[in-house]
């Protein structure tokens, strides 16, 4: 089996980000069409694209390594929003585009996947579903497996025309499996048989595995959507059909309208903290809490909860790459402002977004005695929907993998909240009683 290889291609060495720099001692080619001609023969695994420094167009990058390399893997690398439009350099060649620091993350994770093909090459061909979405009595119309990391093995769990047992879903759940692959041939033949096996137990809405491709992929491509420089009445429109599109995916989240969607919660935690997938997890988290506690409107939450941290885009990226506790204090400051900053975003693509969801935006990160930011508001004035929101935000955060810390299970996390400076309420930005209100639905359901 061949190894993982990289070829990485930079205008200089000081092109490339100190964290990324191992990578490029692989293969480093500058930006100069004969000598990118005459690169290695050999096919690497994956090309990575780093600033040219305006030597050459990220267009004509992207055509001139298709030439030579016609099957690989090739992804472009920006730390300049200004050049960034993901959607022009995947149209002239690359797979894939990640702007700096914001898709650090996504990266690394789209590098571990390649180098996990170079070892496991069936891994590119499998697509990973919900077990959630597996209803017990009905009959596959597709193999199911799952991927053994000890021997990098996919053993088979169900095949096609199996008829699907409790007995086999909750071994599964007993094991915290969340997960199962299906080849990507077989990818609709799985969402026509949830469709069908929805409709058989009176559910119309989409499946999990769908919902959350389309949360994620939609935040992501909103997002991208805002770095570009483009003031173009047509820009405006494209941000709000994004807009549109991710307040539907939201509102098909709302199925249940009863406290027991907070079961969901176990489903959801100890994931990899990453920028869009924090902001996608506090929009489902703000709206199963929003349902839990018989808001009317759970549908504006989570829409808030998509939209919270994107002023943080408008930061200098060393303010997001250091933990808040080590920023200077402008640095500090300039974080500080970052709800503000979301909300002159929100107007600024003029983004047709309800005042309720515009007050929590702004107000998740003040706190009930007057000392939060970014306006210092007193308990009284913070919205009940901000509340949720912060909630919400403050949750992920605890639940998520992280390198500091294990992440806490659902009580742990809101024992926490309930614990925090001491029981004192008026440090906190939640209200001590909207917590425990969610706790105790937790647990009624958990018992």
């Amino acid at each position: 089996m061949n190894p993982f290889s990289l070829h990485v291609f930079a205008q200089t060495e000081a092109d490339i980000p100190e964290n990324l720099r191992s990578l490029a001692s692989a293969c480093q080619v500058p930006y100069d069409p004969e000598k990118m001609m005459d690169a290695p023969a050999q096919q690497p695994s994956c090309v990575l694209c780093f600033s040219s420094r305006g030597v050459m167009s990220a267009e004509e990058i992207a055509q001139t390594l298709r030439m030579i390399y016609p099957t690989v893997p090739m992804f472009y690398v920006s730390l300049d929003p200004a050049e960034f439009e993901k959607k022009r350099l995947i149209k002239n060649g690359f797979n894939e585009a990640f702007l700096l620091p914001w898709e650090k993350k996504e990266l690394a994770r789209a590098m571990e996947e390649e180098m996990l093909y170079t070892k496991v090459p069936a891994m590119r061909d499998y697509r990973a579903v919900k077990v959630v979405d597996l209803v017990p009595g009905t009959e596959l119309s597709f193999d199911t497996k799952i991927f053994m990391p000890t021997n990098n093995k996919f053993l088979v769990y169900a095949r096609e025309g199996e008829t699907i047992s409790s007995e086999k879903l909750q071994l599964l759940e007993s094991q915290k499996q969340n997960s199962l692959f299906v080849h990507k041939d077989s990818m609709q033949d799985f969402i026509k048989y949830t469709v069908k096996a929805f409709e058989a137990i009176g559910r119309s809405e989409e499946s999990a595995t769908v919902k959350e491709q389309k949360l994620k992929s939609g935040i992501r491509e909103l997002v991208s959507d805002l770095f570009v420089q483009d003031t173009k009445a047509n820009t405006f429109g494209r941000s709000s059909v994004l807009l549109n599109d991710l307040q539907e995916t939201v509102r098909s989240m709302v199925e249940e309208v009863s406290p027991g969607v907070l079961k969901k919660l176990d489903q959801m935690i100890k994931q990899e903290s990453d920028f869009y997938g924090h902001l996608s997890r506090v929009a489902t988290y703000a709206t199963l809490f929003a349902i839990a506690l018989k808001i009317e409107y759970p549908v504006d939450l989570g829409l808030a909860g998509l939209l919270h941290d994107i002023g943080l885009t408008a930061l200098p990226p060393e303010a997001v790459e250091v933990p808040y506790e080590q920023l200077s204090k402008e640095l500090k400051a300039a974080y500080d402002q970052h709800p503000q900053l979301s909300i002159d975003i929100i107007r600024l693509k003029r983004m047709v977004v309800k005042e309720r969801v515009q007050k929590a935006i702004l107000q998740h990160h003040e706190r009930l005695d007057g000392t939060g930011t970014p306006h210092q508001l007193p308990g009284r004035k913070v919205s009940p929907e901000a509340q949720i929101l912060a909630l919400a935000n403050a949750f992920d955060d605890l639940t998520t993998l992280k390198p500091d810390r294990p992440p806490l299970s659902p009580s742990e996390a809101l024992d926490h909240l309930l614990q925090l400076n001491g029981g004192d309420p008026t440090r906190m930005a939640i209200d001590v009683d909207l917590i425990r209100k969610i706790k105790e639905i937790y647990c009624s359901i958990e018992g």
